[in-house]
């Protein structure tokens, strides 16, 4: 899980253009054998955003969620933040292309953080508090 963080307090989210029901999300994915979650959460934010992260990631957090409310599974998720260099400051979409699937049409712009923290689904608003509060001090220096 990955929260991309501007100056002027929003998050990088994005919907999906062909599941718009799925909600507002944030970069996130799965970690592949062999990977580390740092080494995961890079590949996945270039693959969903097609930006790498110029600052390089900080891991924050470590949590479990419980989502049975949407499938019987708990994912053990590890949390990242980054700062919005190098990324558009305009909404932009970015094709994902997966050799398994259909290719993910990402919608993404940059949320207000209150307006994220009740908007993001599937738990993923659940450290965005402690990622802001880290990222002021982060972004000051």
């Amino acid at each position: 899980m990955v929260y991309v963080l501007d100056t002027r307090g929003r998050v990088l989210t994005f919907t999906q253009r062909s599941a718009p029901s799925a909600g507002m999300q944030i970069p996130a994915g799965t970690i592949e054998p062999g990977e580390s979650p740092a080494v995961a959460a890079r590949r996945e934010l270039q693959e969903e955003t097609g930006v790498a992260a110029a600052d390089g990631l900080i891991h924050f957090a470590d949590s479990l969620e419980d989502m049975r409310g949407f499938r019987d599974e708990i994912h053990s998720r590890t949390w990242f933040i980054t700062t919005a260099e190098g990324f558009p400051s305009a909404p932009w979409t970015h094709v994902e292309s997966r050799s398994d699937a259909d290719d993910i049409v990402g919608e993404f712009t940059w949320t207000d953080t209150r307006a994220a923290a009740s908007s993001l689904v599937a738990g993923q608003a659940a450290q965005l508090s402690l990622a802001c509060r880290l990222a002021d001090r982060w972004l000051s220096r």
